[in-house]
């Protein structure tokens, strides 16, 4: 009979070294894309943190301004 705890946890485990890599690789990447010069027609937008409660809202593109 398959420990199914055993299973479970060989899952859970493998999911968060993905989770890990995938979110070390985007910051790689973002870092690679800060340290180059950004066109003019790009910009960076700083985060701010959320109000409790609230919810994130997309960017508005500069035709909708």
């Amino acid at each position: 009979m398959p420990s199914y705890k055993e299973m479970y946890l060989t899952l859970v485990r493998a999911q968060r070294d993905a989770i890990l890599i995938l979110q070390e690789a985007q910051q790689q990447t973002e870092e690679m894309f800060l340290e180059r010069d950004v066109p003019d027609h790009l910009r960076v937008i700083p985060a701010r943190p959320l109000r409790k409660g609230a919810q994130a809202e997309a960017p508005q593109s500069e035709t909708e301004r």
